[in-house]
């Protein structure tokens, strides 16, 4: 019994602002709600860890990390 579908196109990102947009985002697990955090040790150590990492990739393609606030436009 199929209850629903939803189709995606596949987007094609040719423009040099998307693309640019797209590369220097970073993922960061502690970015969302409190609740949602990763508990523990290891995920103490990583949340300490992802932003140097995220930094120094910025940094050797001289890029300033800028968060995104939705209202890009391309």
């Amino acid at each position: 019994m199929i209850v629903g579908g939803l189709t995606v196109k596949h987007q094609i990102i040719d423009y040099e602002k998307q693309y640019d947009f797209n590369e220097n985002l970073r993922f960061y697990p502690w970015n969302g709600l409190a609740v949602h955090r990763p508990v523990g040790a290891i995920n103490r150590i990583r949340g300490v860890v992802y932003p140097v990492v995220a930094n120094y990739r910025l940094q050797k393609r001289g890029i300033v990390h800028q968060e995104p606030t939705g209202e890009e436009i391309f």
